[in-house]
């Protein structure tokens, strides 16, 4: 049995169920002092239209994995051949200098390396000459975020925050830059409801001259906080509606610490026209809590239909702040 589009009330609000997924699988051995080496080869992108001295005389190349590995590389050469490396999943910036030490082209780059083997790759260096702009949207359910703020930041590849201006109102963000310098940037978005980030993410844009490049992100599915019910009192009722045409022989109730996962089993009560339950101090001390609610017929225990789950009302879930003051 389902509590679909049923009201499960303590002030305002719905219920419904949630169904988490958990998935396993055998992962192998590897011998953890194992290292492989990646052999890259640079490629300088040429255009007629730059007013700098484009010809590469040198080359930085920086590569980092999650492990906390890095290499730091200074070289004259096109092709670098890097051993000892941990395997895994690297991140590589190049940049290319001219005589003058000015970066004249900059390009990434991610490559796997395995345990004991060679990874090759061609990474394409783009000139840093003219300006381009950036447009960026944002959008996301306004229904699932109670008080949303976005955050966005752009940067060089040297860290350096460069000015972004964003507007938003519900459900929308945008943001237009012209003029920026060419070459690579990294833009951090950030999703917050009442000042908790629900969603983020990093992208990686390329400036071209003359060019236009547009980030368009789509935050539809939110890890959202829900709304936080202050209540004072040493006792509360709850109340809920039953499925059309179902019959139940009574009904259970759980709560569970806000942010936890495991629901704990509160009382029950016989089904009627009117469904109630009050809790009481004495058998719920005060906290920060969901609370569920499941119906019983025979032997068969419908799924708890929760507070928090993405058909309560309001969409972005609720749970209760209970103190005696």
């Amino acid at each position: 049995m389902k509590f679909q589009n049923k009201s499960f009330f303590l002030t305002t609000g719905f219920f419904a169920t949630i169904i988490l997924f958990i998935s396993s699988c055998s992962i192998p051995l590897l011998d953890l002092q194992s290292s492989g080496e990646m052999n890259l080869t640079l490629d300088t992108m040429r255009s007629v239209s730059s007013d700098l001295d484009v010809i590469p005389v040198s080359y930085h190349l920086e590569g980092a994995n999650d492990k906390g590995d890095s290499f730091d590389i200074i070289t004259g050469d096109t092709n670098v051949l890097i051993p000892d490396l941990k395997f895994g999943e690297w991140q590589i910036i190049v940049r290319a200098y001219n005589s003058a030490d000015q970066i004249v082209a900059e390009g990434v780059g991610i490559l796997n390396v395995d345990p004991l083997g060679t990874a090759t790759m061609t990474i394409v260096l783009y000139e840093v000459s003219g300006n381009g702009s950036l447009v960026f949207s944002l959008v996301w359910n306004e229904s699932l975020v109670w008080n949303e703020s976005v955050e966005v930041l752009l940067k060089n590849l040297n860290g350096e925050e460069v000015p972004f201006v964003i507007t938003h109102s519900s459900g929308l963000a945008s943001g237009l830059t012209e003029n920026l310098p060419a070459g690579f940037y990294t833009l951090e978005v950030q999703l917050y409801d009442d000042l908790i980030l629900t969603m983020g993410a990093m992208e990686l844009v390329q400036i071209r001259e003359s060019g236009v490049t547009s980030i368009n992100l789509d935050f539809s599915e939110i890890n959202k906080p829900g709304q936080k019910i202050p209540l004072t009192g040493s006792s509360f009722s709850i109340s809920w509606d039953a499925d059309i045409g179902t019959a139940a022989d009574d009904y259970r109730v759980y709560y569970r610490e806000h942010g936890t996962f495991l629901w704990i089993y509160l009382g029950s009560t016989g089904s009627g026209s009117v469904l109630t339950y009050t809790i009481e101090n004495s058998a719920l001390a005060y906290g920060v809590y969901d609370l569920a609610v499941s119906s019983v017929a025979g032997s068969n225990e419908s799924e708890l239909h929760s507070s928090m789950d993405d058909t309560a009302v309001p969409a972005t879930g609720w749970y209760l702040d209970w103190t005696e003051y």
